[in-house]
């Protein structure tokens, strides 16, 4: 029996700008993109996707539920997952002397 290899869109909902955005409101499309900004020059070896990655997570847990967790010490577990490896079809491509990333194309493969 072959196992089916999930696409990195199955398996990651962080570098495709479409999925991460499903279910947000306008306005906190619009603060995610000053948020992830900020975030990105307070932090320069942090990446866009990671950047994207991070404020969904704290968008969609609450602040509240991640601080409880660290408290009962849930991410302290280990993990039965693992990554499986993917395709990348989404990237940001830009020279990070001279553009702004959350400015920088996004290049997607169809």
């Amino acid at each position: 029996m072959e196992t089916r290899v999930k696409s990195v869109d199955e398996e990651f909902e962080r570098t495709n700008y479409k999925l991460n955005s499903k279910g947000f409101t306008d306005e906190q499309l619009l603060r995610r993109e000053q948020e992830m900004k900020l975030m990105c020059q307070s932090y320069p070896g942090l990446t866009v996707g990671h950047a994207e990655l991070i404020w969904n997570y704290v968008e969609r847990e609450g602040k509240d539920k991640i601080q409880e967790n660290i408290k009962n010490g849930t991410y302290n577990e280990k993990s039965d997952t693992y990554s499986r490896g993917g395709l990348l079809t989404t990237a940001r491509v830009y020279d990070k002397d001279t553009e702004d990333p959350l400015e920088a194309e996004l290049i997607t493969k169809e």
